[in-house]
């Protein structure tokens, strides 16, 4: 798992991607509208998937108990 300056650094270099490569990432997958104070992925859980973030806002936190 990636520590939270490691995670930083992914999203930096997704965000050097160019807006018109950025879209193009976005049509393989599906727009999900996700309702704020919802998780994702928990920390340790193994994930199956990867979120483009288009807009708003995403909160990572490294050890933060999940409230469901």
């Amino acid at each position: 798992m990636l520590d939270l300056a490691a995670a930083a650094a992914e999203a930096r270099r997704v965000f050097a991607i160019p807006q018109a490569e950025r879209a193009l990432l976005a049509r393989i997958g599906e727009t999900q509208v996700v309702p704020a104070g919802h998780l994702l992925i928990a920390e340790g859980d193994a994930g199956d998937a990867f979120y483009l973030v288009l807009a708003g806002e995403l909160e990572a936190e490294e050890g933060a108990a999940a409230s469901g």
